[in-house]
């Protein structure tokens, strides 16, 4: 009696086996941002709604204390880092990358954080990242937002290949704000930021999918040995 030997696909075997085997992806740096090679001083009012430059923070407004500075009072002692220090207005910092967000990939955006001097109002201030098609200073719309207090070291925001792709963001700009809420009274918040670094991983199929394919590859073997 001769025996059949059945070959399986190589494509089959993998759908087969993704359900069994851990899901496993390198994080790649999209941008990063020290702020040892910028100059000191004020950063630029790009306030007419038109972006003039890509992967460069600018702010948005009237007079500020944004700021990338050597070196700052209070507890902060790095080099050069960025400084938000208002007192009775609110104020923000920006920065639109020349990358653009892909569904394939999740993203965490992490940084440094420090304060000289909280606010009295009650408020906190915010990071967010959003998207849109890089001629304008204002996103189109919002992926993650997050608030923060004084007293977080490093700040964390995720943002999953889903997110981009239920939002319509698919192949957008990437765009990033930092804001501190107006402080009401004599006491002026001062926030120091370093080491930002937006790091993108693949995205991990959903368990369902890869159960499906396990699930299919299954299927057809079975269909092939009769």
């Amino acid at each position: 009696m001769k025996l059949h030997t059945l070959h399986t696909p190589k494509i089959l075997l993998a759908g087969m086996l993704a359900p069994l085997l851990p899901l496993t992806s390198s994080a790649a740096t999209i941008w990063s941002e020290n702020f040892d090679g910028l100059t000191t001083g004020s950063l630029v009012n790009d306030g007419d709604g038109t972006l003039d430059n890509f992967d460069t923070f600018f702010r948005i407004g009237g007079p500020t204390s944004i700021s990338v500075n050597e070196t700052s009072p209070g507890s902060y002692t790095d080099a050069n880092h960025l400084y938000l220090g208002f007192r009775y207005q609110t104020g923000n910092a920006n920065i639109v990358l020349s990358s653009n967000w892909d569904s394939g990939n999740d993203y965490s955006l992490s940084f440094d954080l420090d304060s000289g001097a909280t606010q009295n109002s009650g408020t906190l201030p915010s990071v967010s990242l959003g998207f849109g098609d890089g001629t304008s200073t204002t996103a189109t719309g919002i992926l993650a937002s997050t608030t923060y207090t004084i007293t977080d070291d490093i700040v964390t925001l995720n943002v999953s290949g889903a997110d981009i792709a239920n939002a319509g963001a698919n192949g957008q700009k990437i765009y990033l704000r930092l804001e501190k809420p107006g402080a009401v009274g004599n006491v002026s918040a001062q926030y120091y930021y370093d080491d930002f670094v937006l790091d993108a991983t693949a995205a991990v199929p959903e368990p369902a999918s890869t159960s499906l394919i396990g699930l299919a590859g299954l299927a057809l073997l079975a269909r092939r040995r009769r």
